[in-house]
C-alpha cells in the first residue's frame, strides 16, 4: 500500500521534469525509445464537451475519418489542437496521448507498440516537414490493428511534401467567437448560467473588446475560464485576461478570496485525487488555524462592521466549491486497510495545478508556520494515502526551501513522541522528492549521515526510513549497506524502520532487489549483534509484501506472498529464504508472531490448491534441513486448527501435518561416512 500510494501521490500532486507523472515510455529493439505524455484532462473534457463546430467541419470530419491518419493544417488561432482531439475522440478512441515530433514515429513497428484504442496528437512539430506519405500509409495497418488514430497539426507557413496531399485536412477559423466563449461557459457552468451572463451589458462589451480582430480561440476559452470563476468586476477581467496565461493559478488563487475557498485550494492541492471527504475534512483543520478569538483571518469586512464569529456550515455547498475551485469529483476505487472501496475523489481539471498552487502558497503569503503545523496533522492522519500525499507535496515545500525544513521540522518530527514512525515515513516521502533534484542530493545524504552517525534512537530510524523511501532507488547496495550497519544498533526503533525500509525497495522492485535485500538479511542473522534486529526485520518484510489477500481468481500467483512466490520461481534465492525461516522459525525470538505469519499464508492457500502446492514445497524443504524446524511447524500447524482460533485452517493444518509426518517416517539422512545424522 505504501508503494501504490507513493506512486499515486507523485501523479497526482507533482508534475513538472522532475517527475514526469502519466509519462509513457515505449522501448523497441534497435531504435530509440518513443516518449509520449497523457493529455491533460482538462483538455480532453473541454474538447468533448466545450469543441464548437467550426465552418465546414462536417466535411472535415468525414474525411478525416476515412483513415487512420489526419494532418490537420489551419491557421493560428483556429483551435487546431482542441479540432484534432475532437477528431480522434470522434475515432472512437479512449486514451489519448501526445508525442513530440514525428522522428518518433519511427519507433511504431508493431500492434503491441499501442494500447487498443489509443489516440496520438502531434502538435505542431518542429521537423513536420520531414514527413512523408508512404511513412503514414506504413502506419494505417498497425494503428487498424490496435484500433488506435493519428492526428498531425500544422500551420499555413509549414511546408508539407506533396506526398501527404490525401492526408490532409483544412480547418478554418470560427467566423464568431462568441460562439465559442458560449461553448466554453456552459462546459465550465451550466447553460443557463452561461446564457445568462452573455446577455449583461459588460459581458457583452467586454466580448466585443477581448475578443475582435485577431483573437484566438484559445482567448474565448481563458475569458471563459475568468468568467466561470464569478469575477463580476470588468477591470478585474481585463486584468486577468491581458496576462499571457488566463489561467494563471498565482493570480486565480488569489481572486478567489474567501477563506474558505483557499484553505480548500490548498487542501486540495495537498491531497488531489483523494476521497473527497479526507479533501473537506483536511480543509476544515487548515481553516482552524486560521481563526482567532475575534475574527476568521482573510475575511474582508466594511470598517466598523463586526466579524462573525461562526461559520455556516451550509453556506456553500460542495458542487460551488468543485466549479470555483476549476475541480471536479468522479466515482473512483482507492486502496485502504480493507481493500479497494468505492468513492467519490475530488481532483483538480489540470494535473499541474496541485503543485503550482503549493508553492504559490508558499512562497507568496505569511502562512508558513500554519501550513507546516496543520501539514503534520495530515502525515499523523492512519491512513498511509493522506500520509503519503501529505509528504510528497511537503517535499515540494522541501525543494524550495530544504534548510528551512531540515533543520525546524525534520529534526523535531522524525522524534515526535506519539507519532514518530508516521512522521519519519513522511520525512522520508518529502526527502525522495528533494533527491530527485540534483541540486539537493548532496544535502539530503549529508542530512541522513547526520542522523546515521547520531547515536540518538528517533534519528537512526529516521536514516533507515530515508535509505528504503528515498536513497535505495538510486543506489541499492549502499542503502542495504547502511542498513546493514544500522542493525547493530540493536534498538526496537530502529529495527521497525529496517524492516519496513527493506520491505519498500523490494516492493518497488522485488525481482531487482530480491539478493540485495535477502543478502543484507543473511549478514544481519550472521552476526551477534544484529541477530535480534534480523529477525525483527525479516517478519515485518514477509509481513508487508503477504500479498493481496483478495486475489482476481484461485491461481493468481501476482496476488501470492511475495517471498512465497520468489522461493517458487527463482532456486536460487530459495536456499537463501529457506535458510532465513529456519533461522527465525528455530531461534524462539519471535516464534509468536512466525506462527501467526504462516497461519495466515496457511489460511489463504486453503482455497488455492497451487498455492497450498508451494507452501507444500517450501515446508517440506525447511523441514529437510532441520529436525528442529520440523517439530516446529507441527507445533504451528497444530495451533491453526485450534479451537480457540475465530476461524480455524483446519484443512490447511492437516495437508501440513500430513507432508510433515511423512518427513518423519522417511529415514534419516546418511553422511558419507556411513553414520546417521
Amino acid at each position: 500500500m505504501r508503494n501504490a500510494a507513493l506512486r499515486k501521490a507523485r501523479v497526482r500532486v507533482v508534475r513538472g521534469d522532475a517527475v514526469q507523472g502519466d509519462k509513457i515510455v515505449v522501448v523497441t529493439g534497435g531504435r530509440p525509445p518513443i516518449v509520449v505524455d497523457a493529455l491533460p484532462d482538462a483538455m480532453v473534457q473541454a474538447a468533448r464537451y466545450a469543441f464548437h463546430d467550426p465552418p465546414g467541419w462536417p466535411e472535415v470530419r468525414a474525411g478525416a475519418l476515412l483513415r487512420r491518419s489526419v494532418v490537420l493544417r489551419g491557421p493560428s488561432g483556429s483551435g487546431r489542437t482542441a479540432a484534432a482531439v475532437r477528431l480522434l475522440q470522434s475515432g472512437g478512441t479512449t486514451s489519448w496521448y501526445s508525442v513530440e515530433s514525428v522522428a518518433e514515429l519511427a519507433g511504431l513497428t508493431t500492434a503491441g507498440d499501442l494500447d487498443p484504442g489509443v489516440g496520438l496528437l502531434i502538435r505542431d512539430p518542429y521537423d513536420a516537414g520531414d514527413l512523408r506519405g508512404p511513412q503514414l500509409e506504413n502506419l494505417e495497418g498497425l494503428l487498424e490493428r490496435a484500433d488506435a488514430r493519428l492526428v498531425l497539426t500544422v500551420g499555413p507557413e509549414t511546408r508539407l511534401d506533396r506526398s501527404l496531399t490525401e492526408y490532409v485536412q483544412r480547418l478554418a477559423r470560427p467566423d464568431d467567437l462568441t460562439s465559442v466563449l458560449r461553448a466554453h461557459l456552459a462546459h465550465r457552468t451550466d447553460d443557463d448560467t452561461a446564457a445568462e451572463l452573455l446577455t449583461e451589458d459588460w459581458v457583452v462589451s467586454l466580448t466585443g473588446t477581448l475578443l475582435g480582430g485577431s483573437a484566438a480561440c484559445r482567448d474565448a476559452a481563458r475569458l471563459a475560464s475568468i468568467l466561470a470563476d464569478g469575477i463580476t468586476d470588468p477591470e478585474a477581467v481585463r486584468a486577468l485576461f491581458a496576462r499571457d496565461d488566463g489561467d494563471d493559478p498565482d493570480v486565480w488563487f488569489d481572486s478567489l478570496g474567501d477563506p474558505v475557498l483557499r484553505t480548500y485550494a490548498v487542501a486540495l492541492a495537498f491531497l488531489n485525487g483523494l476521497p473527497q471527504e479526507e479533501v473537506a475534512l483536511a480543509a476544515d483543520a487548515l481553516l482552524r488555524r486560521f481563526e482567532s478569538e475575534d475574527r476568521l483571518i482573510g475575511t474582508p469586512t466594511a470598517p466598523g462592521d463586526p466579524v462573525p464569529r461562526a461559520r455556516d456550515p451550509f453556506a456553500l455547498p460542495l458542487g460551488h466549491h468543485w466549479d470555483r475551485l476549476r475541480a471536479r469529483t468522479i466515482s473512483a476505487a482507492v486502496p485502504g486497510d480493507h481493500g479497494w472501496m468505492p468513492c467519490t475523489v475530488a481532483e483538480y481539471h489540470d494535473a499541474a495545478m496541485p503543485g503550482r498552487v503549493i508553492r504559490h502558497v508558499w512562497t507568496q503569503y505569511r502562512v508558513q508556520a500554519q501550513l507546516l503545523d496543520w501539514a503534520g496533522e495530515l502525515v499523523d492522519s492512519p491512513s498511509v494515502l493522506v500520509r503519503s500525499f501529505a509528504g510528497t507535496a511537503l517535499g515540494l515545500i522541501a525543494a524550495d526551501s530544504f534548510d528551512l525544513l531540515a533543520e525546524r521540522v525534520f529534526s523535531r518530527w522524525i522524534g515526535h513522541p506519539e507519532f514518530g514512525e508516521r512522521r519519519r515515513e513522511a520525512v522520508g516521502y518529502a526527502l525522495r522528492m528533494c533527491v530527485d533534484d540534483p541540486a539537493l542530493r548532496e544535502g539530503v545524504r549529508a542530512l541522513v549521515e547526520s542522523w546515521f552517525q547520531s547515536g540518538d534512537e528517533s534519528a537512526e530510524a529516521a536514516a533507515a526510513r530515508a535509505y528504503g523511501l528515498c536513497l535505495g532507488g538510486a543506489d541499492l547496495a549502499s542503502a542495504v549497506d547502511s542498513l546493514t550497519l544500522l542493525a547493530r544498533r540493536d534498538r526496537l526503533e530502529v529495527a521497525v524502520a529496517i524492516g519496513d525500509s527493506l520491505a519498500d525497495l523490494m516492493a518497488a522492485d522485488a525481482e531487482g532487489s530480491a539478493v540485495a535485500v535477502l543478502s543484507a538479511l543473511t549478514r544481519m542473522f550472521d552476526d551477534r549483534r544484529s541477530r535480534a534486529t534480523g529477525h525483527l526485520a525479516f517478519l515485518i518484510l514477509v509481513n508487508a509484501l503477504g500479498g493481496d489477500p483478495s486475489p482476481a481468481h484461485s491461481g493468481d500467483r501476482g496476488s501470492w506472498p511475495t517471498l512465497l512466490r520468489l522461493s517458487a520461481d527463482h532456486p536460487s534465492l530459495r536456499q537463501t529464504l529457506a535458510r532465513l525461516w529456519s533461522e527465525v522459525i528455530g531461534g524462539g525470538l519471535f516464534d509468536e508472531e512466525a506462527s501467526a505469519l504462516l497461519g495466515r499464508w496457511a489460511a489463504r492457500a486453503e482455497h488455492d490448491a497451487a498455492l497450498m502446492d508451494d507452501l507444500l514445497r517450501m515446508l517440506r524443504h525447511l523441514a529437510e534441513q532441520h529436525v528442529r524446524v520440523r517439530q516446529l511447524l507441527l507445533r504451528y500447524a497444530d495451533s491453526w486448527a485450534g479451537e480457540d482460533r475465530p476461524r480455524p485452517s483446519r484443512r490447511a493444518a492437516g495437508l501440513v501435518r500430513a507432508e510433515l509426518d511423512l518427513q518423519r517416517a522417511a529415514p534419516a539422512p546418511v553422511d558419507t561416512r556411513g553414520e546417521s545424522r
